[in-house]
This record gives structure tokens, sequence and C-alpha cells, in this order.
């Protein structure tokens, strides 16, 4: 199976930041969180003979959605994840994962199967890992444009607030981060994509 790993955002764009007092770490940026989050996937699946993964950036760079949709259809990809984290205000207490696929596709979708059982084991991993609070904020559908333009199925996991303290304290940890790279391999070779 080829999986292409999509980590949300990079150069120019840096998408949400954490408030640079949170902690005292200074800012922490979407794009570099997601990308950390994806090379260590890649890196995980390594493990499995069955698996390629392609990431659509390997660095800290800006990359089109058009050309990321692009480089998915051009690779002949299986499956198409996006990684990204949110941002609010006011934060809120506990670590939050929701998971999007395309609109108007049914239930019984691949698509819609394999944010179900990403989310699920992003849920679990996440849970078995540490005693911070687990807020479930569902699947979830959306015409994003990396949803809609992929030739195959495809979800966006949103892994946690970085502008809640809780949250972004979990995700600075290099064993958390694995965490949740692995819970995304596992979700996709646990899902019927993968069959």
């Amino acid at each position: 199976m080829r999986i292409v790993l999509d980590p949300g955002h990079g150069g120019v764009d840096s998408g949400c930041i954490s408030n640079d007092s949170v902690l005292d770490l200074g800012a922490v940026y979407e794009s570099n969180s997601a990308l950390m989050i994806a090379i260590l996937a890649s890196e995980y699946a390594k493990n499995f003979k069955d698996l390629d993964v392609m990431l659509t950036r390997t660095q800290d760079s800006f990359v089109s959605l058009s050309a990321r949709v692009a480089f998915s259809n051009d690779n002949n990809a299986d499956v198409f994840v996006s990684l990204h984290h949110n941002a609010r205000v006011p934060e809120r207490p506990g670590f939050e994962v929701e998971t999007y696929y395309m609109t108007e596709l049914s239930e019984s979708s691949i698509s819609a199967q394999l944010a179900q059982s990403v989310h699920r084991q992003v849920l679990w991993s996440v849970n078995n890992d540490s005693g911070i609070q687990i807020i479930d904020r569902g699947i979830k559908q959306a015409n994003f444009y990396v949803l809609r333009e992929t030739l195959c199925p495809a979800i966006l996991v949103e892994l946690g607030f970085l502008t809640d303290a809780e949250e972004l304290e979990w995700l600075q940890g290099e064993s958390h981060k694995v965490v949740l790279a692995r819970a995304v391999i596992d979700g996709i070779r646990l899902s019927k994509a993968f069959a």
C-alpha cells in the first residue's frame, strides 16, 4: 500500500502558532510539529514491508494545496492523510482529536472508514500513553481541497490544539509525537482501506 502523508502548512505558511508565553517554550509552529510527526510515521512504517510511505514535504517549505494533491495523484497513492493541529481561544484542558473526510461521501465509503480507524487508533493510543484527558471531537465531513481533489481515499486529522497549555506540553514530548505517528500508521493498517 502506498500512503501519502501530508504535513500541513510549511514555509511561509506556518499554520497555527502557540502562545509565546505558554510554558515558556517560545512559539511552536503547526507546520514544524506536523512535519515531525509525519517523519516519525514514515520511519515507523519501515517496519512493515507492505507499506510505502511518501511525504508531500520533508522540510519546512511551502507546498501549495494543488501540488500536494498532484503529488498524491501522480504517485498513485492508495490513501492520503493530512496531518494538522488546531488553535482556538480560550483554551480548555485535555487532548482533543478530530478527523475529517470529504463531504457527501457515505459513512460506508473507504474514506469514512479510514477516518474512523485512524481516529479510534489515535484516541486509544493517547489514552494508553498518559494520564492526559482525552476529548473526542468526532469524525466530521468537510469540503477541504485536499480531500476533494485527491483520487484516493483521503482524510485530514487534527492532532490537538497548540494554543492549549496542556495539549502543547504533551505534544512537546518526543515520545508523545512517536505515539501519534504510530497511531496514524496503525490506524491505516487496521482500516478497510488496507484490505
